[in-house]
């Protein structure tokens, strides 16, 4: 199994909880009451999403570096920071 880490945007809005998206996985996204709470639930937001997709034989793109992620202007951005998910997958014999 590999571990991969995707790149992930911490937002708050005014009147809002705090909300994480995905830019590598669009519609990939959790929230929390606090900004802890949302990250914790991005990881399990995207192992679930991540697994899935392999579960359906689709292919995993290649992490965005977090220089290169560009967040919604109209969305104040607390912070990118990257997300690591365990691929699952079949063990290998050595």
């Amino acid at each position: 199994m590999a571990k991969l880490f995707f790149p992930a945007i911490l937002e708050k809005e005014p009147d809002s909880v705090y909300g994480v998206t995905f830019p590598d996985f669009p519609g990939c996204v959790s929230a929390g009451d606090t900004a802890e709470e949302a990250l914790v639930n991005a990881h399990e937001a995207l192992a679930g999403h991540v697994a899935l997709m392999v579960q359906d034989g689709e292919a995993l793109p290649k992490p965005t570096a977090v220089e290169d992620v560009a967040a919604d202007p109209d969305v104040t951005m607390i912070a990118v920071t990257v997300v690591g998910v365990t691929v699952p997958g079949r063990a290998k014999r050595v």
